[in-house]
């Protein structure tokens, strides 16, 4: 079995250096074909027992990253609707906003509208005063 030492980042390429595990060379073939049937079953089982734990183990893994991804996913949905919701609220309050900010251009008008007026009719008015004095 080969397993990775060192792997070379640096030139952008994935590279693994590999080691060789130790092997003993055998003079008259397999060593497991001169092990009892009773060893041969033991070690099958061990084999067994260690993959269903590994199974065992896989499974719980993939149920916790379910639930949070269900959890991720329910707050997402919380948080889509809270923003379309403050969405609503947002356009609804700038619509105001542009109502009041009419209504205040309006009222400017109508007051400057009414100051010139006002100054149209005091100019009048001080003239009138102006030439009633003269008379007397």
């Amino acid at each position: 079995m080969a397993t990775a030492t060192r792997v070379d980042v640096a030139r952008g390429v994935a590279r693994a250096r590999t080691r060789r595990a130790a092997t003993r060379s055998r003079a008259f073939g397999d060593a497991n074909f001169w092990r009892s049937d009773a060893q041969k079953l033991n070690a099958l089982r061990h084999e067994l027992e260690t993959q269903r734990l590994e199974t065992l183990r896989l499974h719980r893994e993939r149920r916790l990253a379910d639930d949070a991804r269900a959890k991720a996913e329910e707050r997402c949905a919380m948080y889509e609707t809270r923003c379309e919701r403050q969405e609503r609220e947002i356009f609804a309050l700038e619509r105001q906003l542009e109502e009041k900010t009419r209504g205040v251009e309006t009222a400017m008008a109508i007051a400057r509208r009414q100051i010139k007026w006002q100054e149209e009719r005091y100019d009048a008015l001080a003239r009138e005063t102006e030439a009633l004095r003269r008379q007397v």
